[in-house]
């Protein structure tokens, strides 16, 4: 949860221990969300990288995209290829 603050209160036994925490509804469902995003990046490590040229391509198959061409920026940009389609959640 970069750049996100979270307002936990805690639930203390007799003896002052922090025993439960309690979270807001909606940073507990960005907890979740940030988990399962974290796990399929992890079941994806070792998948192979496809270029943006092929990636374009199967949107363009797909009828996902037309003809022009998708931007993105140089760094960061890893499509994996996968026996799903690569671009679909």
């Amino acid at each position: 949860m970069s750049e996100k603050t979270l307002n936990p209160q805690y639930v203390l036994d007799k003896s002052g221990k922090k025993t439960f925490v309690v979270l807001p509804v909606d940073e507990y469902e960005s907890l979740l969300e940030d988990l399962q995003d974290l796990a399929a990046i992890a079941e994806r490590r070792d998948e192979p990288k496809v270029s943006l040229e092929e990636f374009e391509q199967g949107l363009k198959a797909d009828g996902l995209l037309k003809n022009s061409s998708v931007k993105f920026r140089q760094a960061g940009c890893s499509c994996r290829n996968t026996s799903q389609k690569f671009y679909s959640r």
